[in-house]
Formats: structure tokens, C-alpha cells, sequence
């Protein structure tokens, strides 16, 4: 009996080396004094690449939240960056909390997918 061998998710390899790549990058730009050019304002937008990516994946199913979470976190931090509409990290945080609770709503009026046939029958 064989076991069945788990193929790497390559969305996954791609999303969390971007993420380390990420981290990486803006550690370096914090730990150096001075102001870091372009991508200290406009890095979020890797985030809403990555957020539209998933969503892209995974559309029509429960998971394209994740991406559209990950797109709006990006869009909100785009934003206080280069301080649209006069927003800051301090005056604009309950943002988070609204698009959390709207997407928990979402997600719960979205319901369970029905098991598959198989399943419905072993589980009675």
C-alpha cells in the first residue's frame, strides 16, 4: 500500500516567497536610517497582487476570501502610506474591524458545502 504523496501547492511556494521576500526587503529598510525610496510607499500593492492572485485561484469558492482579505489588508495599508483622504494607522484601524465583521458575515451566510454522495452515506 502506497501513500499517497502530498504535490507542493505551487501557489503556495509562490505566496510565502513573495511574503519572506517581502519581510526581508522592508526589515533591511527599517534597520537602515534615511528615507528608502519608492517601495517604502508602495509596497502594499505586492500585497493586492497576491490578495487578486488568490481570489483569481480560487474563485467561487470559500477561499477567495482569504484573497480578498489579503487585497483589502493591502489597499488600507496603500492607503495610509501615502496618506489618502487623510488616513493614518491611528485613525483608520476600525476599518479592519468593519471589513472583518463583513467578511464574517459573509462567510456564514455563505453556508457549508454539501459532502459529497459517498460521505453522506458513510456518515448515517
Amino acid at each position: 500500500m502506497e501513500r499517497d504523496k502530498a504535490r507542493p501547492s505551487r501557489s503556495g511556494i509562490v505566496f510565502g516567497a513573495t511574503l519572506l521576500l517581502m519581510g526581508a526587503v522592508l526589515l533591511i529598510g527599517r534597520l537602515t536610517p534615511g528615507e528608502n525610496g519608492p517601495l517604502h510607499s508602495w509596497w502594499p500593492l505586492i500585497l493586492v497582487g497576491l490578495g487578486l492572485s488568490k481570489v483569481w485561484e480560487t474563485w467561487g469558492t470559500l477561499q477567495a476570501g482569504s484573497g480578498a482579505w489579503l487585497a483589502f489588508v493591502g489597499l488600507w495599508l496603500l492607503a495610509v502610506n501615502l496618506k489618502l483622504l487623510g488616513l493614518t494607522f491611528g485613525n483608520s484601524w476600525p476599518l479592519l474591524l468593519v471589513a472583518l465583521g463583513g467578511s464574517m458575515i459573509w462567510k456564514s451566510t455563505r453556508g457549508r458545502p454539501e459532502p459529497p454522495a459517498e460521505e453522506a452515506r458513510d456518515e448515517r
